[in-house]
């Protein structure tokens, strides 16, 4: 907003469609936009057809995830796919294997999920100071930063968890992130014992929550996501922690340093999972800074990346 950005919003989908796409439509209308870059998946058909019909030229459709379960039995899912495909003038991808999903056989340009990777830079005062102000000062913190949803698998989480404690008496599991199964996971967190282990942090907006997720408290962390390309593995990764995603999920463009990132089988166990954490070096840290900025993750890159991007799609448009 003090950019000169305007938010609008607009009637959920789910709670009215017949609203949302018009709300929507006059929203593009009295935009009178040269582009229109949309994040929804096979539900971006809609608004790239909305696009179409208010005479925008750049209809941009962005793919983010990789892999979503039973989606090809979706009565829906091939004709929207069709659809958007049809009504898209660039597609974006933020890996191989989203775009793959999205696109299948039609073109795209990979746009990297990047991040302000200078925020991310490893600090040891920094560390030793939010360690202490929590109470972490001695204990093995396993982070998990990501919302509370089935696409994260947070219960999978707790199983991993509970093993890592197993041997590790002074482990803490630290969520930072919220969603609809947070009241789920608690129950299973009180369940299993682990109560005084589990750090619940939300999602909310505070000095604390920003230097957790640029700082990382933690020296063995992420668990599952199902993401085209989970951004907080590449945050994770910057900050030099031991990162741990699932194969044939995760793709491998998220694995930005080998030396950190490690992929188990999607059948693997949770008491698996729980010994290649706990075999992890995680006595080194490091600055993995340039190793983010060689592989394109860093945001004044992409963002030039994709300004180009809107300014050929805008040429060609008017020719």
């Amino acid at each position: 907003e003090k950019a000169g950005f305007h938010t609008f919003y607009v009637t959920p989908k789910k709670q009215s469609l017949l609203k949302n796409i018009k709300e929507m439509r006059r929203v593009i209308q009295q935009g009178h936009y040269d582009a229109v870059h949309v994040h929804f998946e096979e539900w971006s058909f809609l608004y790239l057809w909305i696009a179409k019909l208010c005479g925008v030229k750049v209809r941009v459709c962005h793919a983010h995830m990789a892999y979503m379960t039973g989606a090809s039995a979706k009565p829906h899912y091939r004709l929207f796919r069709v659809l958007l495909n049809r009504f898209a003038t660039l597609r974006l991808a933020c890996s191989k294997d989203a775009g793959d999903h999205l696109y299948g056989k039609h073109p795209y340009t990979v746009l990297k999920n990047a991040i302000e990777a200078e925020k991310y830079v490893y600090h040891p005062e920094t560390r030793r100071h939010i360690r202490a102000q929590m109470g972490l000062t001695d204990k093995f913190v396993v982070g998990v930063v990501g919302r509370l949803t089935y696409q994260k698998n947070p219960q999978f989480t707790v199983e991993i968890f509970a093993k890592v404690k197993e041997k590790r008496p002074n482990a803490v599991l630290m969520f930072v992130g919220q969603g609809e199964l947070e009241e789920e996971i608690r129950r299973l967190v009180q369940t299993k014992g682990l109560t005084d282990s589990v750090l619940f942090l939300g999602g909310r907006e505070s000095s604390t929550i920003k230097e957790i997720s640029e700082n990382w408290l933690g020296k063995a962390t992420i668990s599952m996501q199902t993401e085209g390309l989970g951004i907080v593995y590449i945050e994770a990764q910057a900050a030099g922690l031991k990162t741990f995603a699932t194969a044939e999920v995760v793709p491998q463009e998220a694995c930005v340093d080998e030396s950190l990132f490690t992929y188990l089988p999607r059948e693997a166990t949770a008491q698996q999972w729980a010994d290649a954490m706990l075999a992890a070096d995680t006595t080194q840290r490091e600055n993995k800074l340039e190793v983010i900025q060689s592989h394109g993750y860093d945001i004044h890159q992409e963002a030039e990346k994709l300004r180009a991007l809107y300014l050929k799609g805008k040429a060609e448009g008017e020719k």
